[in-house]
């Protein structure tokens, strides 16, 4: 894997380069982006959100074992959405 450090005026345009959808238009008008992402070079998948990008690894490469403990998704969600 590598990283790459992004100043927040260019993660619009780096999320658009890997094709990372958008969040939301809060404001109805511009396109909202997160961090941080994974561009998975093996499936070509770009995925924002910390519980999104752990449930993609969970999902993907199920082998390496569990990213978010087996029986905790709906507490892990309640946690984010709060």
């Amino acid at each position: 894997f590598s990283t790459v450090y992004v100043e927040i005026p260019d993660v619009e345009a780096l999320a658009k380069k890997i094709g990372a959808s958008r969040t939301g238009e809060p404001d109805g008008v511009s396109p909202e982006y997160m961090m941080p992402i994974i561009q998975d070079h093996s499936t070509g998948a770009a995925v924002f959100n910390s519980l999104a990008i752990a449930a993609y690894l969970d999902e993907t490469y199920p082998s390496s074992g569990p990213v978010i403990p087996v029986g905790t998704m709906t507490r892990q969600l309640a946690f984010t959405d709060a």
